[in-house]
Formats: structure tokens, sequence, C-alpha cells
């Protein structure tokens, strides 16, 4: 218990957050067995303020007196869309995303939200585009095989520009696959699934601090364009356990979506604009009533399938990932000033590729790396940035195919080199490290 103790106080968790822990695994042991326990903790903390601890270990007094949080990446994903204003979930359980579904289920109620377990990922998705048309914002998390089943759905959410968030947490293989192992092999599946061309947009957090403050970017993005939003975890985020500073709420933006304001002129929903974005109303808003269907359709939502009506639509909702793609704060750049190495980088990958990159440094390589946070639409002026600066681009996956390979190559035109790894677990940094020097001594 004093080891524990030790821990706590070292990587910065409050004392009465242990108490806490203690008081609930040892509460029912009784009085004596529960204070000699609180005693130990108390023990260990005060050991840690007054020893000189060995550097490699010892966190300075200012970091210890930071507020820290523990979660996993789903615990991260669900207290973020909380933050982001998510008040009606929606979910059917699946592995490895089931833990958000439990954690809605129970938290969700205590901020006057709903979170319901649906009979299929069809409705699943289906009753989030309608909680988000009356104007709540709304998500829901699956993996793989359920992602499937929402496709369609997702088509109504692009056609009708109702906002929605859909967490995908990855799992190995086709089918049922391997659904406790890791794997990056949805990528492709989230950027074109679908029929007709539907926009949609796709970001992919790359730790567990990221689920948090990724999920939240989600719903803000969704809400800005008014576009579904699509968040590609893993199974290996989704149960990952991280500690990282507690959140300033009061400082993180939580966007809304724009509402149309009665004017006396009929009420133009689809109204074309500059950015593809229109202002919107919800039921009861007087004066403001639309009709929101699959169909194709003009500026106040009535069908339409002239040619000329089709193309300024579809004109119109793609429009918006031109915007998107201009959007800051999706990339990070990291590593060598001057690398003639670049490895670009999304998702879970960053950990290892960062620990593999510090030891390539140190040994002399000059290498450096461009983490992707948004997929689709690609962050153009980052990625052209970082192209022109280096001399080779590695991109390594935890697939087969080399999905984000694909999309860089077809975009930039320019020889990549590919390191997947399809195993059902992460990378190490060994792995990556093995990798930059045989691409250094064939250079």
């Amino acid at each position: 218990m004093m080891g524990l103790a030790v821990l706590g106080a070292l990587t910065g968790l409050p004392i009465d957050a242990v108490k806490a822990f203690v008081q609930d695994k040892f509460g029912k042991k009784g009085q004596d067995i529960l204070d000699k326990n609180l005693k130990a903790v108390e023990e260990g903390y005060k050991w840690v303020l007054k020893h000189t601890i060995d550097r490699d270990l010892a966190v300075s007094s200012s970091v210890r007196k930071e507020q820290k949080v523990v979660m996993s990446g789903n615990e991260a994903i669900s207290a973020g869309a909380i933050l982001a204003g998510c008040r009606y979930y929606a979910g059917y359980p699946i592995t490895p995303a089931s833990d958000i579904l439990s954690f809605m289920e129970h938290e969700l109620p205590r901020f006057g939200g709903v979170a319901v377990q649906t009979e299929d990922e069809i409705a699943a998705l289906i009753s989030c585009i309608g909680a988000s048309y009356a104007g709540v914002k709304a998500m829901t998390a699956t993996s793989g095989p359920g992602f499937s089943l929402m496709v369609e759905a997702l088509g109504l959410s692009s056609m009708t520009e109702t906002p929605v968030v859909i967490v995908d947490a990855q799992r190995a293989g086709p089918s049922t696959g391997m659904p406790t192992k890791t794997e990056q092999s949805d990528l492709m599946h989230a950027v074109f699934a679908g029929h007709g061309e539907a926009p949609r947009v796709v970001l992919a957090p790359c730790n567990v601090k990221d689920c948090f403050y990724g999920i939240v970017k989600a719903f803000n993005i969704a809400e800005k364009y008014q576009i579904p939003v699509i968040m590609l975890s893993d199974q290996s985020l989704s149960h990952r356990t991280q500690t990282f500073t507690k959140p300033k709420y009061a400082n993180m933006e939580v966007v809304n979506r724009l509402r149309a304001k009665k004017n006396g002129s009929p009420f133009e929903r689809y109204v074309d604009t500059e950015t593809g974005v229109s202002p919107t109303s919800v039921p009861g808003d007087e004066g403001l009533t639309y009709a929101a269907t699959g169909l194709e359709h003009d500026e106040t939502g009535a069908p339409n399938f002239t040619p000329a009506m089709h193309y300024r639509m579809m004109s119109k909702r793609h429009r918006k990932l031109q915007q998107i793609a201009r959007e800051k704060g999706f990339t990070r750049r990291y590593g060598d000033e001057h690398a003639e190495l670049g490895i670009i980088s999304w998702g879970c990958t960053e950990g290892p590729i960062e620990e593999a990159i510090q030891e390539a440094n140190r040994s002399g390589y000059e290498v450096a790396a461009l983490q992707l946070k948004m997929i689709h639409p690609l962050p153009d002026e980052e990625i052209q940035s970082f192209l022109s600066s280096v001399k080779q681009i590695l991109i390594p996956e935890l697939n087969f195919t080399g999905q984000l390979w694909q999309l860089l190559q077809a975009r930039y035109m320019r020889p990549m080199i590919r390191l997947n790894k399809c195993a059902g677990v992460p990378f190490t940094a060994g792995e990556i490290l093995k990798k930059i020097e045989e691409v250094y001594h064939h250079a």
C-alpha cells in the first residue's frame, strides 16, 4: 500500500483520489483494516515529499502539484464527448467499443443526457441522426463490423447535412476478425464507404490524451460544418490507460451549429453559401420548418432531381471539405529540424515512432515525423511543407495493404516507403528504429 502511495505521489495523483480508491476497496473489511491502509497511504506520500528521489524517477514539485487524471482511451472519448455537449448517445455492444456505451449509460444522465442501447448499429446511428435533427449533439461508437451496417445512414447524415459523430474502435481482420486485437485497417472504409460520394470527415487520435481533446474537435467540426465526423480509434487506444494533466475546461472551445433567424422570407435550409454551410433550425422554431429527406433537394429541402440542382447541391456539400482541410491543430511535427528522412503516421503508431526517433537522433540519424490527426480531408498545407523538407518518406501502419500509404501516394505522386505490421499488436520502438537504420543504409 505504501508502494502504491509512492507511485501515486510520483505521478501526481492527488492523495484524496488514492484514499477514495482505498476506501472503496477496503471499506467493507472493517474500520481497523481501513484505517491501517489509509495510514500507509499517508506515510507513502510523506516519504516522497521528505526524501531526495533518484533523478530518473523524480517528478518536480510543480508537476506533483498539478491535478492529473487517469483514463483509458474509451473513457477519455466518453468524457470529452460530454464536455463537447453530447447529450444523446446510442450504441450496440461490440468489442472494443462497448466501454463507451457502459460509460455513457452511467454518466450521461447526470448531465441531462440520454444513453440508449439499441437493437443494432443501424438503429443506433439512425436515432443519433434523429436526435441531431432535433437539435441535440449526438454520438455513437462501434467497431468495423458495426460501422459496415451504419454506412447507408452515414449517407443520410451527409445528404441532410445533419451533424453526428461516429467512433470506430478498430479491431483486427475482416468479418468478426480478432475482436480483442488492434489494427489500423478501417481507414479506406471510413474515407470511402458509401454510395453517391457522401462527404464526411475522418479524424484519428494518437494517445489517450488526444482521445479526450480529439473528440471535442470532432464535435466542433461536425457542428461547425454540419457534417458527419468519424473518429478512428483502435483496440490499443481503447483499452490503454494513461495519465495526463487534468484539462482546463473553461479554456476549451465548444462550437455549436449555426442557427437560422426568422427574417420574413421563406426559409431556405440548404441555401448555397461560399463555405457550403447553411443556417439550420430545429423543430419548433417558428417560421423555420423544413423537410430533411434522403432525396436530392433544392434550397428549401423539397425533392429536386434536375441535373443543375444535383450538381449545385453536390458542390455545396463537398465545398465544406475545402474549408475543413484548412483547419489548424490536426498535425504534429517533431524530431530533427533538418531531417533527411521523414515519417508520416496516424493513430496509435505515434508513441513507438517518437521513441524510435529519439534514439535515432541520438545515434546521428536525421529523422523527423508528421503525425496526422485528420486523414480526410488531408491537411494539405502541412503535408506539402513536410514533404518538401525531407528526401525520403516512411509510412508505418498496422495493416496489410498500407492504406495511408496508398492515399498519400495517389495524392502527392511521390515514392514513399511502406512499413506494415499485421499481427494484432502495436509496433515496438525497436521495429521502427530497425527500419530507420535500414532506410539510411540503403539510401
